[in-house]
């Protein structure tokens, strides 16, 4: 008994493969598409969290809160162009090593540059932080003053590490 193949069995395997191909991307593309998968961004996560601890552990009252939004939107456009100089500062200090081969002062040299520029982002962040307290009636201003820095410590999505 002989078994006849088709003739055009190349062409087979190769649609074969295609089709296999295609249901492999099908089942990656539904799965990394999932949107209980995904995850959010997070400086919209850290809004979130922000505004649920200034209106419920603090106590915001709706103006505070329309004051508060204000102060971010603010504080969002301050940041921006900090976050590009970052970006671009650090393209600037890889070349400017490279130009001298990576010796050790020109890492030293390129390291205080960006510390320059990384005081001003985390003054930048405190001042905003001391805006927002101004937010705050005299009550609140201790709640505050004792509770803001778990903010920090939270996971994204609100979830709290354990705190004492």
């Amino acid at each position: 008994t002989m078994i006849s193949r088709p003739k055009n069995s190349k062409a087979l395997l190769s649609i074969i493969a295609v089709l296999l191909l295609a249901n492999i991307a099908g089942i990656v593309f539904f799965f990394l598409n999932n949107p209980g998968q995904q995850k959010s961004n997070p400086s919209v996560e850290r809004k979130n969290v922000m505004k649920a601890y200034l209106k419920n552990d603090i106590g915001f009252s709706d103006t505070q809160m329309l004051l508060y939004d204000s102060l971010n939107e603010q504080h969002r456009r301050n940041m921006e162009p900090l976050f590009d100089q970052l970006k671009k500062e650090k393209e600037n200090r890889l070349k400017y090593i490279s130009q001298f081969q990576y010796a050790d002062t020109a890492i030293t040299t390129a390291v205080s540059k960006t510390a320059l520029l990384q005081q001003q982002v985390e003054k930048t962040m405190l001042v905003n932080l001391k805006d927002i307290r101004n937010i705050c009636t005299e009550e609140q201003k201790n709640k505050f003053d004792t509770s803001v820095y778990k903010i920090f410590n939270r996971k994204a999505g609100g979830d709290k590490k354990k705190q004492k």
